[in-house]
Parts: structure tokens; sequence; C-alpha cells
């Protein structure tokens, strides 16, 4: 064959990585959309779906999955479903992953490049809804990687902005936004920005310094002076809650919500920071923060109450109360009554007693939400009735009716999780050898500091998605397991032995949660398991 004949027919070859080589059933996709805390560009999941909608359709392609990751950055793809996707796409699920624009798969162009190369090699390709290029050529992929590096660029210039303006806030007395804070609010003559309805106009008459709010100002300080002086916050929080005290939003507050309020030292006319090293720290208790600003605002407490306050939250334990369940069914317990719009309350039903003239109280168990705010209808069921409808969902799963098939498919997704466990295991231990042996050569002097830091990088990045990648199998192989008619039957031997504690964990195992359900009319409550594996029954 002639050489320019042997070109011709290399150049008409399709790459395997592309859609055309795909034939009609194969064009399967998942829809991954994700918006940072940030609202990059303001472009909301539904416009981003609609375009990757359009896309598929011009491509002939079919989408089997939409997935979201809100509020998550570009920067790590530690905490995002990435690697699940990838995961899907190896275990044949689909063979296409669509983003709106490039900037959704990652802002850090190491990360993405690691997690790109990953999704690649288990079959899959990233296609762009927006930015559609032919990513099987050379000059197709340069064209790809220069926009995911000005992604990377666009978030290093959004982050070195926002804590240069934050910084200079504080110095200024000032908090790194300015949102109004429990307890204080905008003057009358503030006004919002039209183009930017979540900010605020810079106002001659206070200078956008926030004034102390007429009514949750008082309460505010109120409940300093209480606490300091040995009240519980749940009784603060339950009076407060009474009168009419709602958070900025209008959300009733719990003592919970009232922490996180007095935590901050805002009241005492301070603003508080943390350097890199604190962030350590996963509580947020005034003594985990090394930083404190004069505010420029008015304080409504003393620094004598704040130093109180600040002591007795430093001696609280984390938990001061006992975890022990007292019933079975506790924790996993959920009310299903619908609201206004008909989504169920969801909420977790808690143990009360129920009594009436001439009856013997008996132990029942209602929806929080109802008991607590008012804000649902409310439904309840006796403990006697649940432990009778779990033990008879235990008697009837004995007879391992409908478990087989089920069974026979977790069974497969189990060992491929298991031996892609094993390989995702075996290359993060090669990679954390390979970063030990790059620190050693730079101690030593045998490779340059740029060198070093540009493959640290790299690794850190492959470390980062095999680590998200095993999380993910973990979770697939942890979550395979089915129990068997014979696993029913000797946990129903020994249930009579058990304690209550251990029948709820053994329960906890098989199910998933209980959800109850207000029927019409006097007919008891409804019922309905819903184990680990399958829908409710």
């Amino acid at each position: 064959m002639p050489l320019e004949a042997c070109v011709d027919s290399i150049d008409s070859v399709v790459s395997p990585f592309s859609i055309e080589a795909l034939t009609d059933c194969q064009r399967r996709a998942i829809v991954y959309i994700r918006v940072s805390k940030g609202r990059e560009e303001m472009y909301s999941p539904e416009q981003q779906l609609w375009e990757c909608q359009q896309y598929a359709k011009r491509k002939g392609i079919q989408i089997v999955d939409v997935v979201e990751d809100l509020d998550k950055t570009g920067r790590t793809f530690a905490k995002r479903k990435i690697a699940a996707i990838t995961e899907r796409i190896r275990s044949g699920e689909a063979e296409i992953v669509i983003v709106w624009k490039w900037s959704r798969w990652g802002r850090n162009n190491l990360a993405c490049q690691v997690n790109l190369a990953e999704l690649e090699k288990a079959g899959g390709i990233l296609c762009s809804a927006t930015e559609d290029i032919d990513t099987t050529t050379s000059t197709g992929r340069f064209a790809r990687d220069q926009l995911l590096l000005i992604a990377a660029l666009q978030s290093d210039q959004i982050g070195d902005t926002w804590r240069e303006t934050h910084a200079r806030r504080r110095r200024q007395g000032r908090p790194h936004d300015g949102n109004e804070r429990f307890g204080y609010q905008h003057c009358p003559e503030c006004r919002r920005n039209p183009a930017e309805p979540d900010q605020w106009l810079r106002c001659d008459n206070c200078q956008g310094i926030l004034q102390p709010d007429p009514i949750l100002g008082p309460a505010l300080a109120e409940v300093y002076e209480r606490f300091v002086n040995g009240e519980t916050m749940t009784v603060l929080a339950r009076e407060m809650r009474d009168r009419g005290i709602r958070s900025i939003r209008g959300k009733e507050m719990t003592s919970t919500d009232w922490y996180q309020v007095l935590d901050t030292g805002f009241a005492v006319g301070l603003i508080r920071s943390r350097t890199n090293w604190q962030r350590q720290y996963r509580s947020r208790k005034p003594h985990t923060y090394d930083q404190w600003h004069k505010g420029l605002h008015q304080p409504l407490i003393s620094t004598e109450t704040w130093e109180k306050y600040k002591k007795i939250r430093k001696d609280a334990p984390e938990h001061g109360w006992t975890t022990a369940p007292k019933y079975i069914s506790s924790g996993f317990t959920y009310c299903m009554v619908p609201d206004e719009t008909g989504k169920p309350c969801g909420s977790q039903m808690v143990a009360s007693v129920a009594s009436s003239r001439g009856r013997q109280p008996q132990r029942i168990f209602r929806c929080a939400r109802a008991m607590r705010f008012k804000t649902c209808s409310g439904v309840s069921v006796t403990v006697k009735k649940l432990e009778r409808e779990l033990h008879e969902w235990l008697k009837e799963n004995k007879k391992g009716e409908n478990l087989g098939a089920e069974a026979m498919r977790r069974a497969a997704v189990a060992r491929r999780a298991e031996s892609g466990l094993k390989n995702a295991r075996a290359q993060l231990t090669a990679k954390q050898e390979e970063s030990k042996r790059l620190l050693s050569f730079a101690l030593k002097g045998l490779v340059a500091e740029d060198e070093f830091r540009d493959q640290k990088e790299t690794i850190e990045a492959e470390v980062e998605a095999l680590r998200a990648r095993i999380a993910v199998l973990g979770a697939e192989l942890t979550g395979t397991g089915l129990p068997t008619a014979r696993d029913f039957e000797a946990f129903l031997d020994l249930w009579p032995k058990m304690s209550v504690d251990k029948r709820r964990a053994g329960l906890k195992r098989l199910i998933g949660r209980v959800e109850v359900y207000k029927t019409p009319g006097k007919r008891p409550n409804e019922v309905r398991i819903v184990p680990h594996w399958g829908d409710s029954v």
C-alpha cells in the first residue's frame, strides 16, 4: 500500500473515545451538573440541564440519569460524585458524561486531568454541551485543556479577590460580607443593588455598619445573660419560640441554632476568623478561633458576659446526654404526613407518653416537628404496634421469598467492587510510596524545587482520585450484602434473649427506615418498613 494511502487510512480511523464510534444502543449518558458555593456565572441547575438535554437530542444520545453536585466547589474532587459516576461508566451503565461547560468538570487543572484520564480508562467519554470540541484530535484536546486551564485561572483569581476583600473588611472592623446578622439589621436608608439583589449599595447614612435590631437585639442580649446565669439553652429556645422570636429567615430556632448565633461573639462587638492551622477544629466554639477583630458595630452585651459565656462553652462536653436507645425503632422512624404542597414531612419521630382519662398511659412515637414547632399536623403510632410490625416483618423474610434474584445481582456487584477495591488500594499504596521517594530525593537535593512541586501536585491529585474511588467501591461492597432466610431465622431465634440496643443494632443492619402514614377515620395509622435493599413493604 502506498505511503499516502496508509496516512489516509490512519486519519480516517475514529478514536474509541468518540461518540461516532458508538452504536445507537451504546449512546447512553449521565448528565453531570455542578453549582459552586459562589454560584459561579449564576447559571442554575435547570438551565444547565436544558442545555445538556438539547445537546443529547442533537447527538442522538439517551440520558439515563442526572447527577447534581450543588454547593460544591470545582477546586477539589474529594466530596463530589465524579468517582461514583466513573464507576457507573466502568460497570457499563452508560458510556458518556455530559457537562454544560468544561468548567463544570472542575477548576483544578491537575485534578481535572487525573479524573478525566480515569473516566477514559473506564471507557467513558466526557462532552461539553456548549463547548463542543472534537477531543479525538490533538488540536481538540489542546483546546479542551486550554478551557480547563482558563477555568482554573478564573477560580484562582476569584479566590484571591475574595481573600483580599475579606481580610480588608476585617481590618476595617466589618464582617466579611454585608449580610445581616442575628440581632442586627441594615439602617432604614440602606438599599439593595438592583443589579445584584444579594448585595447592598453603599449607604451614606450608616456607611454599611449594621445597627441593632429593635426586637432581635434585646432578645439576643437576654439569652446571653440568662444562659450565663444558669438557665438551660433548651428552656430559653422554647421560650423565645413561644414569644415569636425567629431567625433572620423567619425559621423557628432550636437550641443548636441559638448556640451557633451566640458562639460568633458578634453581639460583644467582635468579628472572628481563623488562621490556616486552626482549621483542624471541626467545632465552632469560641475557643477554637484564634483571631478576634474589633468591629465597628455597637455591642449588645458586656465583655464580662462574653467571657463567662466562653468559659461555659469551653468546659461543656460535646454531648451532655446519653445516646443509648430505649426502643428498637428509635432513630429511624419517620413521619410521612404530607404538607400543603403534598410533600411528606420526613421528620424523625420521637418517643412520648400518651395518657387519657380512665386509661393507663402508653408509650407512643410522635412526629418531632409536630411536638416542637407545630408545623406538622402530626402522626403517632404505639411502641407496641411498631415492635409487632417489625417482628412480623422479620418472620415474613424468614421465608426467603423474593430475595434470590436480588442476591444474585448484588453478588455480581460485590465481585466487581472487591476486584476494583483491591486494585485501587494497590495503586494508592504505590502512589504513597512514590510521594515518599520524591520527598527523599528533594531533601537530598536530587530534584529541583520546581520539578518537585509539579510532581508533588500531580501525585496528590492522583491520590485524591484513588481515595475517592476507594470510598465509592467500599460503599458498594458494604451495601451489597443481602441477608438470607437463614440469617433471619437465626436473628429471630436470638430475639428473646437480646437487649433493646442489640435488637435495634440488628434491625439497623437490615432496615433503612420505618415510615408512618396517617390513615383516614379511626383506622390505625399505616407502618411501612423500607429495607436497605428494596422498596417499602
